[in-house]
């Protein structure tokens, strides 16, 4: 969060008027989000004493809320990813430059709100080890290099997980006039956190979106359509164009001491990489699902595979996987995910 406010209730404009939510560059781009990482580094010890201590009490975990219940909320209003950022996102994940973002572009300005809002004081949760497992984007349409939208980001949860517990942030992108362009809602894994026991007081989730438990996936693809390098600097494009600098993806010595065998890829570099070939077959309304498996080390092989989703055509969409070299049972599955067209609810 900026120093200008606290985490606001649902419904009341959060912080984001300047600082990182400010200019055509996006909400989140430059130093900004660096600056906001290392605080939330610096604060991490004390707050996962703090949830350990809460988890061996037998205290709920509950999330910033306002009076009444209101989730927490944070509004960045008028920003935009510039032509520039637009560029560098395309050369950093090797996606084709088009004059509309592609699905996933849209996520760099969510991703900025989302960070102050899980480094917020409030938060009960240490950022540094918070795993990004799944990802819900819904595009109504296309936005345009430049565009301005007031990005809003809620939390809720706690969610029970097998390996812990999953904090939703459901993300929504309005234009000029209140529509509704871009949602999505990303699921965050705390490993090892404990919800505790109820707590009446509270706030409860009655968003009725969708949560890491229903995205109704199907059996990851099997038919390889390319195969990937991928390049040993891709975490650092990725970070510059994003503002993700978790260590995780810029260090082998951070990723190995947060257990894993090297430095590992960005999970949204991987989805947009993977969409992008198949999503200008898709119409302008999309919605993608996504769920992330096996880290996907830079500097390793990759096979993208896709398979047509509903009667067999591609006008039903596409089921989607990344795995490890050759597609065999046994092999590691990075990437589970579907992009298809996006139904009506009307």
């Amino acid at each position: 969060m900026s120093g200008q406010s606290p985490v606001a209730p649902a419904g009341a404009a959060g912080s984001g008027g300047g600082g990182a939510g400010a200019g055509a560059g996006g909400s989140g781009s430059g130093r900004s989000l660096t600056r906001v990482y290392a605080r939330a580094v610096l604060s991490a010890r004390r707050k996962g004493a703090a949830a350990r201590a809460r988890a061996a009490a037998g205290e709920p975990l509950v999330l910033p809320h306002g009076p009444g219940g209101a989730p927490a909320v944070l509004v960045h209003p008028g920003v935009a990813v510039g032509a520039d950022r637009a560029a560098a996102l395309a050369r950093a994940t090797g996606v084709p430059l088009r004059p509309v973002l592609p699905v996933l572009g849209p996520h760099l300005l969510a991703f900025g709100a989302q960070l102050q809002l899980l480094s917020a004081e409030e938060f009960p949760l240490p950022l540094p080890g918070l795993v990004h497992v799944t990802q819900v984007v819904r595009q109504h349409r296309p936005l345009a290099p430049g565009e301005r939208v007031d990005v809003r980001v809620v939390a809720r949860g706690p969610l029970p997980h097998a390996k812990g517990v999953v904090v939703e942030l459901d993300s929504t992108l309005t234009a000029a006039g209140g529509e509704v362009v871009w949602e999505g809602t990303s699921g965050y894994l705390a490993r090892g956190a404990s919800a505790g026991s109820p707590d009446a007081s509270a706030p409860v989730d009655a968003s009725g979106g969708p949560t890491s438990t229903d995205l109704d996936l199907p059996e990851p693809a099997t038919r390889t359509v390319a195969r990937w390098r991928v390049p040993t600097g891709a975490g650092r494009r990725y970070a510059a164009v994003s503002g993700d600098v978790n260590p995780i993806h810029l260090s082998g010595l951070a990723a190995k001491a947060f257990g894993f065998r090297g430095t590992i890829a960005h999970g949204v570099w991987t989805l947009t990489r993977a969409v992008g070939q198949v999503e200008h077959r898709l119409g302008p309304t999309v919605e993608v699902r996504a769920r992330w498996g096996s880290p996907l080390l830079l500097g390793s092989r990759a096979a993208l595979c896709a398979e047509p989703l509903g009667a067999g055509t591609a006008e039903g969409g596409w089921s989607l996987a990344v795995r490890s070299g050759v597609p065999l049972p046994g092999d590691r599955v990075h990437l589970t995910a579907t992009a298809a067209p996006l139904r009506s609810t009307s």
